[in-house]
């Protein structure tokens, strides 16, 4: 949603070669770069086999074996490769068409194939909306977001929506009825898209208030943010040696409410002291 708030319109600040080289140096290369270490350093600390042949090493970085999280380049190179054709249509004095492609989406690619789930009955693909397959609807909407501003009683009945579905996936989960549920795993469920909507929308209305008007707040916001695509590079990392010094489970309570908080922290610093060498930084774009 945000490389469709910041990027679609790319086509006012340059030409869409220089797009495509921008992202290639932030997204690609970091990408590769990380992927291949992270291969040496697991196969030096056991957790898994150096692969054999190219062919292996190949199906262990383009099917992301090696760092799983990070299977979200993916979506993400995807994203970048359909922008020169987003730009084009996804534009302010399209808002109405952008309106009903959202909401087309979310009724026919996202709610039907869950109520159809829940009564039981095969969803037949062949009459989702194939143009916006995938995670394309979250540019879209993204952009959309950013630029429309929505009606108070509006932002309401979204809030409301998106507190539900997260009442509904955490009942699911509960109760491990919803273990092989679209609707608690899929990000484009229902409950995924609601969910996205609600925060960055509430993320929207936050930036406006007058407390984000304050220079010396919005300088550490920018920094904290400038370090975010560093921080999910080595997180994983982080993680791995968190569980082996406290020798928790990864599913306990103390894991899952402090460790990320902690991770956090210790990935933020390690990546503001990589941006201030002239080798390493590049590996924290």
């Amino acid at each position: 949603m945000l490389t469709g708030a910041t990027l679609i319109d790319y086509r006012w600040r340059y030409d869409t070669g220089t797009f495509f080289k921008k992202r290639l140096i932030r997204t690609m290369v970091p990408f590769i770069a990380w992927s291949l270490l992270a291969l040496v350093w697991k196969t030096l600390t056991h957790q898994m086999e150096m692969p054999v042949g190219p062919r292996s090493l190949i199906d262990a970085i383009f099917n992301t074996r090696i760092i799983d999280v990070y299977w979200f380049f993916f979506p993400l190179f995807s994203i970048y490769l359909m922008m020169p054709v987003l730009s084009l249509f996804v534009r302010k004095e399209n808002f109405k068409t952008i309106r009903y492609v959202i909401v087309l989406y979310f009724i026919i690619n996202s709610l039907f194939p869950f109520l159809f789930e829940q009564a039981g009955v095969p969803f037949n693909g062949n009459f989702s909306i194939s143009i916006l397959s995938g995670y394309l609807i979250f540019p879209i909407m993204g952009y959309y977001l950013a630029h429309y501003d929505m009606s108070s009683r509006n932002r309401i009945v979204l809030y409301i929506s998106a507190a539900t579905s997260v009442t509904m996936r955490y009942f699911l989960i509960l109760f491990e009825e919803g273990a092989a549920n679209s609707f608690v795993w899929s990000y484009i469920s229902p409950a995924g898209i609601l969910q996205g909507a609600a925060v960055f929308v509430f993320a929207k209305q936050l930036n406006s208030h007058s407390l984000f008007k304050n220079i010396q707040l919005n300088k550490v916001l920018s920094k904290l943010s400038s370090c975010s695509f560093g921080i999910y590079l080595i997180h994983m990392f982080i993680f791995y040696y968190g569980l082996a010094i406290t020798h928790l489970d990864g599913s306990s309570l103390l894991w899952r409410t402090l460790g990320p908080v902690i991770a956090y922290i210790i990935c933020l610093v390690v990546v503001l002291i990589g941006k201030k060498i002239p080798v390493i930084r590049r590996l924290f774009p």
